[in-house]
């Protein structure tokens, strides 16, 4: 990540100038064009951005914002307010462009949803500003850095759910396993190997087209975020799932998909074999691993 400090152009009091709207613009082009495949992260479990970065393992949004006093203020405490308030505006103003370029699902952006209905907007934009301002670090010139965060479940609980769809449906088995292991606490789908893309409400199918897992199937119920995990050993450990999750093998990401997975019908019927094992997965006690 480039930590190369930049002066941004504000006036005496503090607003933001034209300028630096146009650089956030490229900045915001170059963020959602950059977005990378899971595939393509060897090293580590964020999706790195210039100004910030999307942890999907703890499903935290992270942005910097940078200020810088004015040369035409000369009392030093109130630069160093004006700087600090710049620096606040920019981290709240690259944390709702991150969000904004967010995947919900495989065919729909954050920005889209925003586009769509203002008052899903509103209710967004609300949110960053509600974000938790984490680090402000002072600087000898005068400028300051200020740090925000924001959790994904508050960007998932602001999308509506859409209309109710089936559950799957199996052919019955012969006999019912023996319980002795079937106490899950979780589900870990192992997607290791395949170009994966993250978001927020990724589906997870048979191969008939099945709907396993996603969101829709419990529009009644606030289903969490998934968790994107590097190694099955660290996901079987997620706070999420431990400590007893059910592994299952993906097959691979379903055609003309970035985001959703496909899984046989034997370990789709094994996630549903208990009832229990449903509520899990209404609480979003799933996680990915790559």
């Amino acid at each position: 990540m480039d930590r190369t400090r930049r002066p941004l152009n504000i006036n005496a009091n503090g607003l933001l100038g034209k300028s630096f709207f146009i650089f956030l613009g490229g900045l915001f082009f170059l963020g959602l064009t950059l977005a990378p495949m899971i595939g393509a992260q060897s090293d580590t479990l964020e999706t790195d951005l210039e100004f910030g970065a999307i942890d999907w393992e703890t499903g935290i949004v992270r942005a910097k914002g940078l200020g810088v006093p004015p040369d035409s203020v000369d009392n030093p405490t109130q630069r160093r307010a004006m700087a600090k308030r710049a620096a606040r505006i920019v981290a709240y103003q690259r944390l709702l462009e991150i969000t904004q370029g967010i995947k919900i699902n495989s065919r729909t952006l954050v920005k889209n949803l925003m586009v769509e209905s203002e008052e899903i907007a509103a209710e967004v934009k609300g949110l960053v500003k509600g974000a938790q301002v984490v680090k402000e670090q002072p600087f000898t010139d005068g400028s300051f850095e200020v740090t925000v965060e924001m959790n994904l479940n508050r960007i998932e609980g602001s999308i509506p759910n859409g209309p109710k769809i089936r559950k799957p449906e199996f052919a019955p088995i012969p006999s019912k396993p023996e319980a002795q292991n079937m106490n899950y606490t979780g589900l870990v789908i192992n997607a290791q190997g395949l170009k994966l893309r993250e978001c927020l409400a990724p589906k997870i199918k048979m191969e008939d087209g099945q709907i396993v897992y996603a969101r829709d199937l419990w529009p009644e119920s606030k289903v969490g975020v998934v968790g994107y995990v590097k190694g099955i050993s660290m996901a079987e450990m997620h706070d999420k799932v431990k400590s007893n999750p059910l592994v299952v093998k993906a097959l691979r990401v379903e055609e003309g998909s970035e985001t959703d997975l496909v899984i046989n019908e034997a370990d789709a019927q094994s996630i549903y074999l208990e009832p229990k094992n449903e509520k899990f997965l209404q609480e979003g006690k799933v996680v990915i691993a790559y």
